[in-house]
């Protein structure tokens, strides 16, 4: 007869677990693109002042915009940090169980629970591990998991 496996452990949900959080799960492109909407919001702007003879407040609402698109692409990540540390959850202590059933969550403003049989992708990053449960992403820090625990996801991770 062999043992089943559990694992529980607490940890706090402060701003260096959402930063890591998101430096691990967002796939922000890099270079010119994630900037084209506020180019293209430019660009109608400068012909909106230059080449259309029409009012000037929509050619400067136009440059307003792009400005704001803009400064929504460069501060993305430290915006979501900012905001996930104004959620009630912030700073408040997680209690995380992983078993043969799954993965749990339990806080005290709710409970999460993923069984493997919803888990239909699992997979290891730089400093955790991601999986997505029916549609939706979630994340695991290696800052809270010891080595055995790493290890029985690993194989659950073969499995998917």
């Amino acid at each position: 007869m062999t043992a089943s496996f559990h694992y529980q452990t607490v940890f706090v949900l402060d701003k260096a677990h959402f930063q890591e959080c998101y430096d691990q799960t967002v796939n922000m492109q890099k270079g010119w693109q994630p900037y084209l909407k506020a180019f293209i919001l430019l660009a109608m702007s400068a012909v909106l002042m230059t080449i259309i003879n029409t009012s000037p407040y929509i050619a400067y609402f136009l440059l307003v915009l792009a400005a704001v698109e803009a400064l929504g692409v460069y501060y993305h990540r430290a915006w979501w940090v900012f905001r996930q540390m104004l959620s009630r959850a912030a700073n408040n202590e997680i209690t995380l169980t992983v078993d043969e059933q799954g993965i749990e969550s339990k806080s005290v403003f709710g409970q999460q629970q993923f069984q493997w049989v919803d888990i239909s992708q699992l997979q290891k990053t730089q400093m955790g591990w991601t999986f997505l449960c029916n549609g939706q992403a979630q994340y695991l820090s290696d800052r809270c998991l010891q080595d055995d625990v790493q290890q029985f996801l690993t194989s659950h991770s073969q499995i998917n």
